[in-house]
């Protein structure tokens, strides 16, 4: 019993870390959006132009996703 306990706890394992990679990837994404999609005043004002402001803000988040899928497979979760 404790043996099959133990291999269905590693399967579960094994199972569950690939959801946490992509819950974990899509964090900083969420809060970015979170972040530009506020009207701030000062954010907008200091940029020249409103498509300046969604090229920084997607450049950010798929930069954030690229360096945690590195850290990721480095560390070898992926």
């Amino acid at each position: 019993m404790d043996v099959y306990l133990s291999t269905v706890s590693n399967r579960l394992n094994n199972t569950t870390k690939p959801l946490t990679v992509i819950a974990s990837s899509f964090l900083p994404i969420s809060f970015r959006t979170g972040f530009y999609g506020m009207n701030f005043l000062y954010l907008t004002g200091t940029l020249e132009t409103p498509t300046q402001a969604f090229f920084i803000g997607v450049g950010t988040m798929v930069a954030s996703v690229v360096i945690q899928l590195y850290y990721f497979r480095r560390r070898g979760w992926l």
